[in-house]
């Protein structure tokens, strides 16, 4: 049980990181067919991005209008949120309700 909790674990970190570097691909500056591929990941409907979405324990429809916020924010604003809305802790989680997600500074 404990070997199957860490496995469990490690694979949902490693989902985190996959989903945290495709916003981050479509949030920031990148050569512009990767930026264009990773904004039609995150914006489009696609089964890889909903999978990946909830492997790392986030809803993705949330995860959707977060970066469709950030989008609309200053460099600096989206650099800030994307850092705390993509960090360890579990903001955006599956568990989450939509009046969690709080982009307003």
């Amino acid at each position: 049980k404990l070997h199957q909790d860490l496995r469990s674990r490690s694979e949902k970190s490693l989902w985190q990181k996959v989903l945290r570097q495709g916003v981050k691909d479509a949030l920031f500056p990148a050569p512009t067919t990767a930026k264009s591929d990773a904004l039609n990941w995150v914006l489009l409907d696609n089964q890889d991005f909903l999978d990946i979405c909830l492997l790392a324990g986030f809803d993705p429809p949330l995860v959707r209008t977060a970066v469709v916020s950030l989008l609309e924010m200053s460099m600096t604003k989206r650099r800030y949120h994307f850092h705390r809305l993509m960090s360890e802790r579990p903001s955006m989680g599956v568990e989450k309700k939509d009046s969690d997600l709080n982009l307003k500074t």
